[in-house]
């Protein structure tokens, strides 16, 4: 069992060389020390500093970032730069690539997903969470990995454990709805995996599994309950 450096939480040392829990705090140490330094000096260059509008549109062409503001445009997934702070973003809405249909849609500047998708996404993935009961189906899980960690539970919950095991969807919920799968083949024991919540986190929308063997899993597995 290894330390983080930068947090002190406990952690088995899968990430990276095993100095950090995690790439956030590696970052985080690599500037730790250094923060105030930085902060300040970024502040006495940016300190009564009045951008025009060619100098961020220039900005906004080195970063490949554009933006929809009040007299400009910006675009791109990452945010505006802190010290550009003139405009309220809230309700403003750019044209651009919808993560779950594909297509370019009006969608809000810190957004992704489209009105058409955001609606049909949310049942449809309310649909594919996991009821079952985990300890019902001992010989389809590692049951000594909850032992070993315990479950993950959020940072804000009265017994935080980030290192905790989660349960993970070997077919993603946002591949189901993108190939229109039945829910009930998402939702299904045998698409559950556990893992620990650090590799969910790293794995984010990817399949660890094709449907093809997923449904053959379940037929088999259906077959032998029968039996």
């Amino acid at each position: 069992m290894n330390k983080c450096e930068n947090c002190g939480t406990n952690h088995d040392g899968e990430y990276g060389s095993g100095r950090f829990c995690s790439s956030k705090c590696a970052r985080g140490f690599s500037t730790k020390f250094k923060r105030e330094e930085i902060n300040e000096k970024v502040s006495n260059i940016m300190s009564g500093r009045t951008l025009t509008n060619e100098h961020k549109i220039n900005i906004s062409k080195n970063n490949g970032k554009y933006w929809q503001g009040k007299d400009g445009y910006w675009k791109g997934k990452q945010r505006p730069a802190t010290h550009i702070n003139n405009y309220n973003y809230a309700g403003v809405r750019v044209s651009k690539e919808c993560k779950i249909c594909g297509d370019i849609k009006s969608i809000l500047v810190f957004g992704s997903i489209c009105n058409d998708c955001k609606g049909e996404f949310r049942v449809y993935k309310e649909k594919c969470k996991f009821t079952f009961k985990i300890f019902d189906y001992p010989d389809l899980f590692n049951l000594p990995l909850i032992e070993k960690y315990g479950m993950y539970s959020a940072s804000n919950s009265l017994n935080p454990n980030l290192n905790g095991i989660s349960r993970d969807h070997k077919i993603s919920v946002k591949y189901g709805f993108t190939h229109n799968i039945d829910t009930e083949i998402i939702s299904h024991p045998l698409n559950c995996e556990l893992i620990r919540h650090t590799k969910n986190q790293r794995k984010n929308r990817k399949c660890s599994i094709t449907l093809n063997e997923l449904k053959l899993d379940i037929k088999k597995w259906n077959c032998a309950r029968v039996v």
